[in-house]
């Protein structure tokens, strides 16, 4: 009976040890996944906020540069100055989330 029980067991072993492995591998080659998706969506975000940068924000800046020849143009140039500095500071809070990221990249 010795025998068979210490085939099997050492069949149940290797199998173990097999399976470890495996394991293994798959943790690695997950991590190593992640870490491509991380960055993949860091260089989308990233070129998302230089594109806002180049076309809207600089577009924007050198092309607003009266005061309106009425009351109601002069609130109308306000209120899209208004709308411009809060995506412009959403645009930099991104950045600076994207600054941090990429130190952990």
């Amino acid at each position: 009976m010795r025998g068979p029980e210490q085939k099997v067991k050492s069949t149940l072993e290797w199998l173990l040890e097999q399976e470890n492995k495996v394991l293994e591998n798959w943790t690695v080659k997950k991590k190593k996944l992640d870490q491509c998706q991380q960055f993949v969506l860091f260089e989308r975000s990233a070129k998302q906020a230089l594109e806002w940068i180049h076309d809207t924000g600089e577009f924007y800046l050198s092309t607003h540069t009266t005061v309106g020849e009425s009351r109601e143009e002069s609130e109308e140039l306000f209120k899209e100055y208004n709308d411009f500095k809060n995506t412009a500071k959403e645009t930099k809070d991104k950045v600076k989330l994207l600054i941090q990221l990429a130190d952990n990249l």
